[in-house]
Formats: structure tokens, C-alpha cells, sequence
């Protein structure tokens, strides 16, 4: 049951995580106090008109920068701090790694978030690795009840599958400096300061157990997404290979690797295959790739339901994650989803897709060729993962969200 306290709530928001979803449905709710974010461009904004500018000389750059607004949010509850942003972001170069420049960041607008007046907010709630434990203490301090966002697997188990990954698949990524021991760390202060941790999947809650973290305190809470955005794709009456695509970074991360070999062993006869997105590989690895597998490059936001379109089947292999949106998105497209364990996805073996370890090659090869050869299996399915994500409302997750700020801690 959802929480019946209408004590308002602080949220701390960098990026676009989730769509602004949580701070939308508190707002809905009457229950968001503030929002404390690091840049916030709404229409008519000089922010906006940073972003135009940032747009001439990256198109990218500047789409990314309009686009941290969304609507559902009133103006009086945001606070951002755009000026620390930029600063902080022209000192990026001084880091040594991508960890070490993210827990600068977060400190820094820890010291500015401990100021700001959150407007007698009870609670409050941030994503780990973002939200600072010296701001939690601050809010303990507060007598705020807290809650925390695991988006990904903990450090230990990323860091494990990424050794994995990288001594499997030699030479094909740069080998660039992490601080795994650092996000380690600091994962393990915000757990200790929440109430509540939540995570979209099993699979994340199995880490956070796995690193110590007591069961009872963890909420498996799905991720929403608004499924109207993407029309359902009548795929009925489609002829020739099986159109079996991908999207996201094209990495050691995503199962890149795994997903040629899957596509080595399928005719062309059979199944084409395609990745959409970035590609993070060395060059001699992603050729290998193009050997057999379509690489397209990034794409804008606004063309990923047009890709999705064409498609017949999305595989996934990733290694480690949260929950992928893009299968969601998939799934809100009508495609049957092969996938594994680790996307953390809500598709069920055998009902709107199959999982299968990212390392069971075989299985996911019989699998390519049991959906190519079978056109009502592949139908219904896709139909099925429709149906599946059209229960993942922001609506829904925004009970469970104020049902965990509603437990007492244990």
C-alpha cells in the first residue's frame, strides 16, 4: 500500500534520469517539495539559449542540453545551480577517472544542495552514485526520511563483469582507468544512510544482497515507461530473414561480442542483424563486427521508434545493467525480446521473449531460429510484451516509490 503521509518530498535529479518520472509523479501527487538539480532548461530560459549556442558547435551537445526540462514539474519547486555545472564540467580534463570526476561532482553539489530551503520536505530520495552521503547526513540530521535508487548493479558485481568481459574479449576496447574501489565505497555510505533502496530488477536486488545490503530494506520497483509514445507495430505478413536488431553503445558492457557470435552461426538465410548506436569498439573489433552485423552509428532520440519499427526481434546480451529502457521501449514496439538475467528485464522466459545467460550461445542461436521459423510464436509474443509494459505506469511506480517511503526501517 502506498504511503498516506502528504508530507512533501525532496528530490535530487541529475540528468534526465528516468524522464524526470519521479519529481513528475511526486508533483501529480502534491508531494514533490523541491527539486534540486544541477541544470534546468525550461522554454524562454537563458540555459535554453546556452544550449542553442552549445548546438552550432555540437548538435548532440546542444539536444542534450534542451532537453534536461519536462513539463508536469511547477517552476517554484526546481532549484538548479547551471553556473557550478558548467564550472564543474570545464574541470572535467583534471580527473583521472569518469568515477573520480562523478564523486567531485556530487560533492560539490552536495555543498550547494545543503543550503537550499526544501520547502519542510519529510523525505527525500536520490539516485546512487549521484546523491552525496554528505548530504544524506544532512538530511538525517533533518529527521528526513530517506530513499535511494540503485540504477545499476553495485560496483562489485559491474567490476567483476567488466574483468570478465575484457580478459574474454581482448584488444577489443581501449583498456581507460576506473575506480571501481571508489563507487564501491560510496555505494556503501548511501546505502547505509537510506531507510529504503530501491532497483528495477532482480537481478540488482541480488547485488545489493551479495554486497551486504539486509533484504528487507530493498524494493524491486520496475522502471515506467509511457507506452502510448510508441505504436504498436503490426509485423503480421512481413517475408524474407528474420530482421533481428539491436540498440544501444555498441560495447564489451552490452554484449557486443556475444552478439556476433550469435550472428556468426545464423544464415543469412535466416536473420539479419543490426546494432543501432554508438560504437565503443576499437576499430580492427568493430570491422570484425561489420563483418556479419550492420553497425548504423548513433541516431537522434526521435528516430529510435523508426528503427524499432523495422525490426523483428530485439537481442540484447548485455552483461550488466539496471534495467534497460530500450528493451521497454522494444517491448512497448510489439518485439519479442531475447535477452539475459543481467538487462534486468521484465520479460519472462517463454512468454513475451527468452532469457538466457549472455555466455549461452547456442541457446540464444536455437532461439533466433525457433522465432525465424515460427511466425505465430514470434506474433504473440510481441503482442505479450506489449501488454507487459502497458502495466509499467508512472502511476504504478509512483506507489511503489510511496509505498517505500511509507515502510519504517528495519
Amino acid at each position: 500500500m502506498p504511503s498516506t503521509d502528504p508530507a512533501p518530498i525532496a528530490v535530487v535529479q541529475d540528468g534526465v534520469r528516468l524522464g524526470y518520472a519521479v519529481p513528475r509523479v511526486l508533483a501529480a501527487r502534491g508531494r514533490l517539495g523541491v527539486m534540486l538539480t544541477d541544470w534546468w532548461s525550461p522554454p524562454g530560459s537563458w540555459q535554453r539559449l546556452v544550449a542553442w549556442a552549445a548546438s552550432r558547435r555540437s548538435e548532440s551537445l546542444g539536444r542534450r542540453m534542451a532537453g534536461r526540462w519536462a513539463s508536469g514539474i511547477p517552476a517554484d519547486r526546481v532549484r538548479s545551480c547551471p553556473i557550478r555545472a558548467l564550472r564543474m564540467q570545464l574541470s572535467r580534463k583534471r580527473y583521472a577517472t569518469h568515477e573520480d570526476f562523478f564523486a567531485a561532482v556530487a560533492d560539490e553539489m552536495a555543498e550547494w544542495q545543503i543550503r537550499q530551503d526544501l520547502r519542510g520536505s519529510r523525505g527525500a530520495f536520490g539516485f546512487v552514485r549521484n546523491i552525496a552521503p554528505k548530504f544524506l547526513d544532512a538530511c538525517r540530521s533533518r529527521g528526513l526520511r530517506i530513499v535511494v535508487d540503485q540504477m545499476i548493479a553495485p560496483a562489485l558485481e559491474e567490476s567483476r563483469q567488466a574483468a570478465l568481459q575484457s580478459s574474454r574479449w581482448r584488444g577489443w576496447e581501449e583498456d581507460l582507468p576506473a575506480n571501481h574501489e571508489l563507487v564501491a565505497a560510496r555505494e556503501r555510505a548511501t546505502w547505509e544512510r537510506a531507510d529504503r533502496i530501491t532497483c528495477a530488477s532482480e537481478y540488482v536486488r541480488t547485488g545489493l544482497m551479495a554486497a551486504g545490503v539486509a533484504p528487507e530494506r530493498i524494493v524491486v520497483s520496475p522502471y515506467p515507461i509511457d507506452a502510448a509514445r510508441f505504436a504498436f507495430v503490426e509485423r503480421r505478413g512481413r517475408t524474407g530473414p528474420l530482421r533481428v536488431g539491436c540498440v544501444g553503445h555498441v560495447s564489451l558492457r552490452k554484449g557486443a561480442p556475444w552478439f556476433l557470435e550469435v550472428a556468426l552461426r545464423v544464415p543469412e538465410s535466416v536473420a539479419t542483424f543490426e546494432w543501432v548506436g554508438p560504437v565503443l569498439l576499437r576499430d580492427d573489433a568493430a570491422a570484425r563486427m561489420r563483418e556479419r552485423v550492420r553497425l548504423t552509428g548513433a541516431i537522434p532520440r526521435s528516430e529510435v521508434a523508426k528503427r524499432l519499427a523495422e525490426f523483428d526481434v530485439l537481442f540484447f546480451p548485455t552483461t550488466c545493467e539496471g534495467s534497460s529502457v530500450a528493451l521497454l521501449e522494444a517491448m512497448a514496439s510489439g518485439l519479442p525480446i531475447l535477452t539475459t538475467p543481467n538487462s534486468g528485464t521484465v520479460v519472462e522466459d517463454g512468454v513475451e521473449g527468452f532469457v538466457c545467460g549472455y555466455d549461452e550461445t547456442e541457446r540464444f542461436v536455437d532461439r533466433v531460429r525457433m522465432l525465424a521459423s515460427d511466425a505465430s510464436m514470434r506474433l504473440e509474443m510481441g503482442r505479450r510484451a506489449r501488454v507487459r509494459v502497458e502495466r509499467e505506469t508512472e502511476d504504478a511506480f509512483g506507489d511503489r516509490l510511496l509505498a517505500a517511503f511509507g515502510a519504517s526501517r528495519t
